[in-house]
């Protein structure tokens, strides 16, 4: 009954007054009305990932940091993993100069990731005089970067591991 008394006396009060009056006076008697409040939720993210692992190499043959005795050729295999199940990419470099690959890329699904590199006098060595070579396979979770000296930049944020060996080997000169 209360609030119809308050309209009626609103609606006299209003058909006096002049039309911005009643407009002002309209505003303040819906102010002073309680309102519904609606809550405001929480803000909901999804939780935070992995953040992102580096490759490993998890076996290394010969053993990481061997000194390699060949005579033509020696062979290296590397096996490697990623806990974040990304591609991985591959790269040998032999004495400072990067090498091709028989497997350059390595896709998430496979089971058996170990990749070989077999050095050869013919194909992978360059200065036939030196008889000690530095080897370096290389597994990096995005692609290596080609326009750089860093043999080792990898496409950010990517990441990287590797293993070393040393290798003795003298290969014959090539002829002139």
């Amino acid at each position: 009954m209360g609030r119809f008394a308050l309209a009626r006396l609103l609606l006299q009060v209003l058909r006096t007054l002049r039309q911005l009056d009643r407009k002002l006076l309209l505003l303040f008697a819906l102010s002073s009305l309680p309102a519904c409040i609606i809550p405001v939720g929480p803000e909901f993210q999804d939780p935070p990932g992995s953040p992102n692992a580096p490759p490993q190499i998890i076996e290394a043959d010969p053993t990481w940091g061997a000194d390699v005795t060949g005579t033509s050729s020696a062979r290296f295999s590397i096996t490697v993993v990623d806990v974040n199940g990304d591609d991985l990419f591959i790269r040998w470099i032999v004495d400072g100069h990067p090498k091709e690959s028989s497997r350059p890329q390595i896709s998430h699904d496979e089971l058996n990731r170990t990749v070989e590199k077999t050095v050869t006098c013919s194909q992978d060595i360059d200065d036939k005089v030196a008889s000690r070579h530095f080897i370096r396979g290389v597994v990096a979770d995005r692609e290596f970067l080609t326009d750089t000296a860093d043999l080792l930049a990898v496409t950010p944020p990517g990441l990287r591991d590797l293993a070393t060996w040393t290798l003795n080997m003298t290969c014959p000169a090539s002829p002139q």
